[in-house]
Order: structure tokens, then C-alpha cells, then sequence
């Protein structure tokens, strides 16, 4: 299995899981952890200024990270013209390219 195959199927699960129970998806999604110095500056896990880790920066250090330093699993909202998201205007994930266009996945 490579990397895309390993995002691939990722994203698969996740929006399988925010279609069985959305609520859950979005708590796990929106909870982040304090870590350790460590933690906060490996390679391709994304942590925050205030060194604070969840399960979305976890994967997508599995995943790795773009040139731009994003990571490529991408939590996709209703609204998105705004910065601001509401938790339940969360639709589904997907992919980024570099280029931040959404990578189509074919159905298994």
C-alpha cells in the first residue's frame, strides 16, 4: 500500500464515520490535546502555537505534509466562504493537492 492508497483509504473511513455519526466526528475533530515539545516539532504532525494536537493533525502526519507545510486530509465545511466554522456545517474530508484543488477518489 503507498501513501495515496494509505490517504485514500483515510478519507474513506472518515466520511464513512461522519455519515454514521456526526456528532462523535465532529468532537473528536474539534479536540485537540496538549503535547510536549517533542510532539510539537515532529516533521509532518501539526500542532498548534499553543502546542495542542488532534486527531486530524495525527493523520495527516501519517499522511505527511505539502510543500506548503498543510497537510493533505482536509475536514470540508458547508461554508466555506467564511473562517469561522460552525461544527455542524462540517460535510465531509478529502484530499488537497499543492495546489489546494480537491483530489477525486475512485470508488474502491
Amino acid at each position: 500500500m503507498n501513501d495515496i492508497d494509505v490517504s485514500k483509504r483515510i478519507i474513506k473511513t472518515l466520511n464513512e464515520a461522519l455519515k454514521l455519526d456526526k456528532s462523535a466526528v465532529v468532537e473528536l475533530l474539534e479536540t485537540r490535546v496538549p503535547c510536549n515539545e517533542d510532539l510539537a516539532n515532529h516533521p509532518t504532525i501539526q500542532v498548534t502555537h499553543e502546542n495542542k494536537v488532534g486527531l486530524l493533525d495525527i493523520l495527516n502526519g501519517i499522511v505527511g505534509v505539502k510543500s506548503n507545510g498543510w497537510g493533505y486530509i482536509t475536514a470540508v465545511f458547508d461554508d466555506d466562504d467564511t473562517l469561522e466554522h460552525e461544527a455542524v456545517d462540517l460535510d465531509r474530508f478529502c484530499i488537497m493537492d499543492e495546489d489546494g484543488k480537491e483530489i477525486e477518489l475512485e470508488d474502491d
